[in-house]
């Protein structure tokens, strides 16, 4: 009876320390505010996917040690991305970042940072200071600079958009 109840014990202690565990979060994300991220830093070669949505969060999604070594730290309205490995975690996971306010980007790795859809930012402005790769379609004036090691060779192509497609409301017929 004494070895039946320490075992139930053992058990259930397990079972606590188990849950208790499993339940950490997705990535390191530290915050000394709730206002828009405008300037985005990237420091590790990941893969980031700009999204517009209204509502959209700061994600992190991959594997287990792909949360484990990206770390996501949040000033202000900076967002610096980083890894104290310098790995190449690209085909591991993917950062979402929401990018309704977004002003300015600095990748200073080997990153791959794309857009989800067309961004609607007035002024944008990306500066390369690492060997990356970048696919930002955007509403709006795009600037692309390099920094003194790094020279930038882009392709920009400006293609008309319909003049009802973004802000345009309709109003609806009642029959």
């Amino acid at each position: 009876m004494k070895k039946m109840i320490i075992l139930s014990l053992l058990i259930l202690s397990a079972a606590i320390l188990n849950v208790a565990f499993a339940k950490r979060p997705v990535g390191s994300v530290t915050e000394d505010g709730a206002s828009p991220i405008t300037t985005l830093v990237i420091n590790a070669s990941v893969t980031v996917v700009l999204v517009n949505y209204d509502n959209a969060l700061l994600e992190m999604a991959g594997h287990g040690t792909f949360t484990d070594l990206v770390t996501l730290s949040r000033r202000g309205d900076t967002l610096v991305i980083g890894s104290p490995k310098k790995r190449d975690l690209k085909e591991d996971g993917t950062i979402y970042v929401p990018a309704g306010e977004l002003r300015d980007i600095r990748i200073n790795s080997a990153a791959s940072v794309t857009s989800l859809q067309a961004l609607q930012v007035p002024r944008l402005n990306v500066v390369v200071n690492g060997a990356c790769h970048f696919s930002i379609s955007n509403i709006g004036e795009l600037n692309v600079t390099g920094s003194d090691t790094y020279a930038v060779d882009h392709d920009t192509s400006v293609r008309p958009v319909p003049s009802g497609l973004y802000g345009r409301r309709t109003k609806e017929k009642q029959f």
